[in-house]
C-alpha cells in the first residue's frame, strides 16, 4: 500500500522538476554572454578563486569571482551592470626602458 501512495508522488515531483529545468536551462542558453574577464562585483580575475559561479539576470549572463559577491550583485543589480555598458578602457603600450650607453673603462 505504501508503494502505491509513493509511486505517484516521486513521478509528480519528478515531472515538477523537469519542467523547471527545461525553463531555466533554456533562460540559460538564450542568455547573452558575459564579456568581461573579471567579476562584475570586485573587479577579481574569473578563475582565480575556482571555477566562476554565474547567473542569467534579465537575459544577460552575470559572472563572479566567487558566492560571496551575488549577494552584492543582487542587492543594487544597476550599478554593477553599468560596467557591461562602459567601453573597455585601452591599455597603452608600455615604453620601453631608456638604455644607457655602456661606460668604457679607461
Amino acid at each position: 500500500m505504501k508503494v502505491a501512495t509513493l509511486l505517484p508522488a516521486a513521478i509528480a515531483a519528478f515531472l515538477f522538476t523537469s519542467c523547471g529545468s527545461d525553463e531555466a536551462s533554456k533562460e540559460t542558453s538564450n542568455a547573452k554572454a558575459y564579456p568581461l574577464d573579471v567579476c562584475i562585483v570586485s573587479g577579481e580575475k574569473l578563475g582565480s578563486m575556482g571555477a566562476p559561479p554565474s547567473l542569467v539576470h534579465e537575459g544577460q549572463t552575470i559572472k563572479f569571482c566567487c558566492d560571496h559577491c551575488i549577494p552584492d550583485f543582487q542587492e543594487e543589480p544597476a550599478k554593477f551592470l553599468a560596467k557591461l555598458d562602459k567601453p573597455a578602457e585601452p591599455v597603452a603600450p608600455s615604453e620601453p626602458a631608456e638604455e644607457k650607453p655602456a661606460e668604457t673603462a679607461n
